[in-house]
């Protein structure tokens, strides 16, 4: 296999006798056509098959979020592609070859930006959610524009909503609501920061409700 960059070519997905050329994570890649499969069945093979299976099925669960949560990933990766590589620890396969997920583990975005102490609590109709953040002064990696987001999943329903909050000198409360029929006890919130302009945010972190 090898990498190559041609003007020519750039977009290039055809065979020539025994190679294969492809484009992965925008990179072009030129490879031997394979006439032997070889089919590895140990036990850790298997185990990560099926998490990287269940990693790809949960992109499309956590897809409102990667985009707006990932902003400095390498050049070659896809939201998804970050999504899978920090994910990998978040999902658990067993020698019975189980499936767990851990949510509380789940990484939706990735960073050196500041987050701020956040917490949320549940109105007693529990279709809305009221977020909180405390003042901070001026520090590296902080701003004052910066944007608070929270990514709230329904486990149940496998669905998820992203909520731009506030931003970070706004220490008022934010309050939004939920989506008919989702249940709280099934929620999964994760809260964090982006820069005004998009281009940088904070690792994300799992919050209980209070």
């Amino acid at each position: 296999m090898a990498i190559f960059s041609s003007t020519a070519f750039s977009r290039l997905s055809k065979s020539f006798g025994n190679l294969t050329t492809c484009r992965t994570k925008g990179t072009n890649i030129v490879k031997e056509k394979v006439t032997q499969v070889f089919n590895p069945r140990t036990l850790a093979q298997r185990q990560q098959r099926l998490r990287m299976k269940k990693l790809v099925e949960l992109c499309s669960v956590y897809d409102p979020v990667l985009s707006v949560g990932f902003p400095g990933r390498p050049m070659n990766y896809t939201p998804d592609n970050m999504f899978v590589k920090l994910n990998q620890q978040a999902v658990e396969v067993s020698a019975k070859l189980e499936v767990t997920v851990n949510y509380d583990r789940m990484v939706v975005s990735a960073g050196n930006r500041r987050l701020p102490e956040v917490s949320v609590s549940a109105d007693e109709t529990g279709q809305q959610l009221t977020f909180t953040h405390a003042a901070e002064e001026f520090m590296r990696h902080a701003a004052d524009d910066d944007c608070l987001y929270a990514a709230v999943l329904e486990k149940t329903k496998q669905r998820l909503k992203l909520f731009a909050l506030n931003e970070r000198k706004d220490t008022d409360a934010a309050v939004v609501g939920l989506p008919p029929g989702w249940s709280v006890a099934s929620l999964c919130i994760y809260v964090f920061i982006v820069s005004k302009d998009g281009k940088s945010a904070s690792a994300s972190q799992w919050v209980t409700l209070g």
